[in-house]
This record gives C-alpha cells, sequence and structure tokens, in this order.
C-alpha cells in the first residue's frame, strides 16, 4: 500500500512539473517600461543635481580658504622676518580641516543619493 502511494505520489510530481513552461522575463526592459520608472528617474536627477549645486558652493568656499592660505605663504616666503608662523600654521590647519569637512560632505551626499535611488525604486 504505502508502495503504492508512493508511486501515486511522484507520478503526480512528474507530471505536474512537466506542466510547467519555463519563460524568461526580461526585468531591465519592463522596467523602463513602466511610467513610474521615468517619474523616478527624473526625481533622483533633480535631487543629484540639488546636491550638486550644493557641493559645488562648498568647493568653491574650500578653495577660497586654500587660495588664502597659498598666497600668505609666499608672501611668508618673500619676506621671512615679517611673516608669523603660528598664524600661518593656524591658518594650514584650517585649510586641512575644511578639505575633510569637503571630502566628509561628498560621501554623505553620494549616500544620499543611494539612499533617494533606494526608496524611489521601493516605491
Amino acid at each position: 500500500m504505502k508502495k503504492l502511494i508512493y508511486t501515486i505520489a511522484i507520478s503526480l510530481t512528474v507530471l505536474s512539473a512537466s506542466a510547467q513552461k519555463i519563460g524568461y522575463i526580461n526585468t531591465q526592459e519592463l522596467l523602463l517600461s513602466l511610467p513610474a520608472y521615468e517619474e523616478a528617474k527624473i526625481e533622483l536627477e533633480n535631487f543629484a543635481a540639488e546636491q550638486q549645486k550644493e557641493f559645488e558652493v562648498w568647493a568653491k568656499l574650500y578653495q577660497e580658504k586654500e587660495n588664502k592660505y597659498v598666497a600668505k605663504e609666499q608672501a611668508c616666503q618673500k619676506d621671512p622676518a615679517n611673516c608669523n608662523k603660528e598664524l600661518l600654521q593656524n591658518e594650514y590647519k584650517k585649510v586641512m580641516e575644511s578639505g575633510q569637512k569637503l571630502e566628509q560632505l561628498q560621501y554623505d551626499m553620494e549616500n544620499s543619493i543611494q539612499e533617494t535611488e533606494s526608496i524611489l525604486i521601493n516605491k
């Protein structure tokens, strides 16, 4: 009796497996055809453009600080007697800190863009 039940179970499994059809879906093509995808893409591009503008403002401020430091350093090289080395060192530290903050800002912005992309995809 057990052999009969096992035989029937195996036969049904084989028959049901052979009745299934296998198909392939091009998910990228499907995704690109969705109207919501275009909306999300535009929203992400706008968000990334805003982040880029903000980064450029901070980068410009950093560049101005760096240029001021370089000018002071060159002035000190031309006239070492009138150079305040301690003040120059403080300026250098400020420029380095600004550079590190700029790098952190860039990292945070990239993460923010990735998070926004993830949110838009999962909508």
